[in-house]
């Protein structure tokens, strides 16, 4: 299928969404800036959209090819080899650097690593549980079945996985969409509809302490998806946002995997080097640390021809050709 700027701009808005305020995290994890209520509103618009906004592209486009078992045994292994390869990575890290790191890691998370994530790898075990139920759920109608079996295990927390059943529903809502009515329509009202919702149900995360992930609050994400589409497509007619855009969402994986050891990395690093660096120019080197370090990894890693094999891109099995007899003159 060939790209669609629009999704691909929606991506590259999502995965720059989630690198600026994970090093904002970071850094008030650290202590070393404060979290008033308007860092916790956008914080809080943030984390409304931007995740939510890659599960439904990934839906999407998953749909079609969903119930091939050669596609879900490539996407599967490469989403999982993915995940384990890099937490390992990450608590390795985190690990040697245990008295620099906000968060210690464990003898007992590494133990767990194959089935309780650490950090943000949470990501890809969702996509490997919404990319097996498209596989059973191949109707338009299936798919809203599904969902709302979903909606109902989350509203009565049946087995504890409300924010797992909430997350798979944007990668169903996707491909929904792929099986259904198709992208929607980008309608300026709606789009500014869709911020009013987002940032309603932002102020209503920071004024009841709660993050955006309640199934009562689903409508203020789709929402904000919604209006990062809208944006997308029309950043789609300025050529050189585009171009940035796109670059940003066609290495959207690879920055996300990554983008941690970007930003902690510049920001632990600056804190030892230069301790009395003034902190907008250490955030702003951080989030620039947090873009830069996947990206120079990634293009290493394809020069090398090993992107594969680190996880930082999928993994296509090749079935064993069949064997040929010669044949007599």
């Amino acid at each position: 299928m060939n790209r669609l700027p629009a999704l691909d701009n929606a991506k590259g808005i999502a995965i720059a969404a989630v690198i600026v305020f994970h090093v904002l995290r970071g850094f008030h994890s650290a202590g070393m800036i404060d979290g008033g209520i308007a860092a916790r509103f956008a914080d809080a618009f943030a984390y409304g959209f931007h995740v939510q906004t890659f599960f439904v592209i990934a839906g999407y486009f998953a749909w079609p090819r969903a119930d091939k078992l050669a596609f879900q045994r490539d996407r599967q292994f490469s989403l999982y080899y993915s995940y384990l390869f890099w937490s390992i990575v990450s608590w390795m890290v985190a690990y040697a650097l245990s008295g620099r790191v906000n968060t210690a890691v464990t003898t007992e998370e590494l133990l767990y690593l194959p089935v309780r994530p650490i950090e943000h790898f949470w990501f890809l075990l969702i996509l490997m549980i919404g990319t097996a139920a498209l596989a059973a759920l191949r109707t338009p109608r299936a798919i809203l079945m599904g969902i709302g079996v979903l909606a109902a295990m989350t509203l009565l927390d049946v087995v504890h996985w409300y924010a797992v059943c909430e997350c798979v529903i944007f990668v169903l809502t996707g491909a929904w969409l792929r099986a259904g009515p198709g992208l929607p329509p980008v309608r300026s009202w709606a789009a500014w509809l869709g911020v009013v919702l987002l940032a309603i149900g932002a102020w209503i995360s920071v004024t009841v302490k709660t993050p955006l992930i309640p199934i009562w609050l689903i409508w203020s994400s789709f929402g904000g998806v919604y209006a990062c589409y809208a944006l997308a497509s029309h950043i789609a007619g300025y050529p050189m946002l585009s171009r940035i855009f796109s670059f940003l969402g066609r290495h959207s994986m690879p920055l996300y995997l990554l983008h941690i050891f970007g930003g902690s990395g510049t920001r632990i690093i600056l804190k030892m080097v230069v301790p009395q660096m003034a902190m907008p120019g250490a955030v702003m080197l951080s989030i620039l640390g947090s873009f830069l370090v996947p990206l120079v990894i990634y293009g290493l890693a394809r020069r090398m021809g090993i992107t594969k094999w680190i996880g930082l891109d999928p993994i296509v099995v090749q079935p064993p050709r069949p064997m040929t007899t010669s044949q007599p003159a």
